[in-house]
C-alpha cells in the first residue's frame, strides 16, 4: 500500500528511472540491501534442505525489519525528498527487495506472492514472466552483505529502544523533542554511520545524540547479584559476595557494570562473576533520565526550555492536523489552506514554526482564524481548546 500510492504520485518506472550503484547507496540502503542478500541465502538453505519453516522465519525476519525500520526512516524520501538521486534510490532499494520477497514467498505463500508480484512486476513490465510462479529463484548476493554495518544498525536499534523506555519512564511524550541523548558504551560502531546517528537523534526526537565512553559523568551505577542465579552454586557465600559488590567504589562500579564482570574476593578466595550474576541499576543525574542494557546506557536530558514546550505543542498540533486530513477524506498529495484558531500560546508557537508546520500537513498556506468553508475540527492541544479548518486547494 504505502510503496504503490508512492510510486503512482512519482510514477516511479523501474525500467526507466536510472539505477542507483549499488555501493553508493545512502547507509539505510545497503543495510537492507544486506539483510536482503542475508535472508536469501537464509532461505536458499533451508529450501535445499526441505525445510520451509526455517525459510519462512527467515523471510519473516526480513520483511519485520523492512516495515519496522527500513520504511519508517525511509519515509520522508519518498514524499519529501529534496534530493531525486536519493528518492531514487529510496525507490530502487524497496522495489528490489518487495520483488525479491515476493519470489521468496512464492513456494510459501503462493495465492499471495502472486498478487505482489503482478502489481509489482507485471504491471511494470509486460515482457517480464506472467506468473512469479514462473520466475527464477532469487541467486546468492555475497557482494551486497555488509555484516558490519548490520551490526551498527542492530546497536542503532537498540539504542532507540532504550531511548524509548527512558522516556516512558519518565512520562516524557514521545513527540516532546529533547535538547539531548547521552548514548554511553564503551565502543560505538554508530560514530562510523553519522547517519545512523542522524536516525537515533530523530526516532529519540532529540535535537543531538552524543556518543561517551563510560568515563562520561551523567549516570551512577549500584552493583548487586541476582540472588536466584547465584545462591544455588554459592551457597552461605552469597551474601558476603553481594556485600562486596555494593562496597564497590563508584569508579569500579562503573567498570564492572560496562564490563558484565566482577571477581571478588570471599575468605581469599576469587569469586567471577558474569552478566547473567549480576544485578546492575543506575540512577541518572537530576534532571535526566537513564536505561541501561547490553553494555549500553542511554541517558536523555529531560529539562525543558520554553521553545522546547513550543516546539512539543506545534508536533502534537500537527499530529491532529494529519488526523483530520484523513477524517476529511483528502487525497495523501492533496495541497490546503490550513486555519487555525485557538489561545495565544498556541498561536504563538503555530507562529514559530509555520514553515514546519506548512511542510508536514501539505499547507500552501497557514492561517489564522477559520475561513466560510472548507472541513473543520474540534480539537484540543495539550489541554489547549483549538479549531483547525482544512480548505482543499486544486
Amino acid at each position: 500500500m504505502f510503496f504503490t500510492t508512492y510510486a503512482s504520485l512519482d510514477r516511479f518506472d523501474p525500467l526507466r528511472w536510472p539505477v542507483p550503484p549499488a555501493r553508493e547507496r545512502p547507509t539505510l540502503d545497503r543495510w537492507v540491501r544486506s539483510r536482503l542478500a542475508a535472508t536469501v541465502s537464509e532461505a536458499t538453505d533451508a529450501m535445499e534442505a526441505y525445510n520451509p519453516t526455517d525459510a519462512a522465519r527467515a523471510v519473516e525476519r526480513f520483511v519485520e525489519d523492512l516495515s519496522t525500520w527500513y520504511v519508517r526512516r525511509s519515509r520522508r524520501r519518498f514524499w519529501k525528498s529534496r534530493d531525486p538521486e536519493d528518492q531514487r534510490s529510496a525507490y530502487h532499494t524497496l522495489y528490489e527487495a518487495l520483488v525479491t520477497t515476493s519470489i521468496l514467498m512464492a513456494p510459501l505463500a503462493p495465492f499471495l506472492s502472486e498478487a505482489l508480484y503482478q502489481g509489482l512486476v507485471r504491471a511494470a513490465d509486460a515482457q517480464a514472466p506472467v506468473s512469479v510462479h514462473l520466475q527464477t529463484w532469487p541467486e546468492r548476493q555475497p557482494s551486497d552483505r555488509d555484516a558490519e554495518l548490520e551490526r551498527a544498525v542492530e546497536e542503532a536499534r537498540w539504542v532507540v529502544s532504550l531511548g524509548r523506555a527512558a522516556r516512558a519512564r519518565a512520562r516524557v511524550r514521545v513527540r516532546q523533542p529533547l535538547a539531548r541523548a547521552v548514548v554511553v558504551s564503551r565502543g560505538h560502531r554508530l560514530s562510523v554511520y553519522p547517519d545512523l546517528v542522524r536516525h537515533v537523534a530523530e526516532e529519540l526526537n532529540c535535537k543531538e545524540v552524543e556518543l561517551a565512553g563510560p568515563e562520561a559523568r551523567y549516570v551512577t551505577y549500584a552493583v548487586g547479584v541476582r540472588f536466584e542465579q547465584v545462591g544455588p552454586h554459592l551457597g552461605p557465600k552469597t551474601p558476603r559476595v553481594a556485600a562486596a559488590l555494593q562496597a564497590l567504589a563508584p569508579e569500579e562500579a562503573a567498570r564492572v557494570a560496562n564490563e558484565g564482570r566482577a571477581v571478588v574476593y570471599v575468605d581469599g578466595e576469587a569469586v567471577e562473576l558474569g552478566p547473567e550474576d549480576l544485578d546492575v541499576r543506575v540512577a541518572a543525574r537530576e534532571g535526566f533520565v537513564a536505561e541501561a542494557g547490553r553494555g549500553f546506557v542511554v541517558v536523555l536530558d529531560t529539562q525543558l526550555t520554553p521553545e522546547l514546550e513550543r516546539e512539543g505543542l506545534v508536533r502534537e498540533l500537527v499530529h491532529l492536523v494529519q488526523q483530520a486530513r484523513r477524517d476529511a477524506g483528502l487525497r495523501v498529495d492533496q495541497r490546503i489552506v490550513l486555519h487555525v484558531d485557538g489561545p495565544p500560546a498556541v498561536l504563538r508557537a503555530v507562529d514559530e514554526h509555520r514553515g514546519y508546520v506548512a511542510e508536514e500537513v501539505l499547507a500552501q498556506a497557514v492561517e489564522f482564524g477559520g475561513p466560510a468553508q472548507g472541513w473543520r475540527a474540534e480539537v484540543r492541544v495539550l489541554g489547549h481548546p483549538v479549531l483547525l479548518a482544512l480548505q482543499p486547494l486544486g
